[in-house]
Formats: C-alpha cells, sequence, structure tokens
C-alpha cells in the first residue's frame, strides 16, 4: 500500500456507516516544509488515483498530476533552493 493510499484510508475511517453530517479532515503541517511539499504531492496522487477509478475530484483535469513530481524530487527541489 502506497503513502497516498494509506492517507485516502484514514480519511475515510473518520466516517462512519449512518452518519448523516459530512466529515471534514484535516491535516497540519509547517509552511514552507517538507511535510507541506510531500501532502500536496499526495493530493495530486490521491486524484490521479481517483480520476483513473472513475471518481473524477471536483476540479476536474486541472487537479491532475501534469508535472509529474516525484516526493523524492520535490524534496531535493526544495533541499537544494534552501
Amino acid at each position: 500500500m502506497s503513502l497516498p493510499d494509506t492517507v485516502q484510508q484514514a480519511a475515510r475511517r473518520s466516517w462512519r456507516t449512518g452518519q448523516k453530517q459530512d466529515v471534514r479532515v484535516i491535516f497540519f503541517g509547517y509552511i514552507g516544509s517538507s511535510q507541506i511539499t510531500c501532502l500536496q504531492l499526495m493530493a495530486k496522487k490521491i486524484a490521479v488515483s481517483q480520476s483513473t477509478s472513475g471518481d473524477v475530484p471536483e476540479s476536474g483535469l486541472d487537479s491532475l498530476n501534469l508535472d509529474g513530481d516525484s516526493v523524492e524530487m520535490a524534496l531535493a527541489r526544495q533541499l537544494i533552493n534552501a
């Protein structure tokens, strides 16, 4: 199981069968940190995963990972620019 799958599974656990109200899952991180970079890349991967499984995200094709960044490349770029 990949990290985006783990994040999706954890978010789904916050909702219970028979529950009527919406659930909002919030992830915290420090601005400009590798945490935020990872969360942004996971969000892109989750959007791609959802669109390929037929669950198109609300923002449509704009949310797809068109730049092809991997977590490793984004973190390396962040370290070089620091």
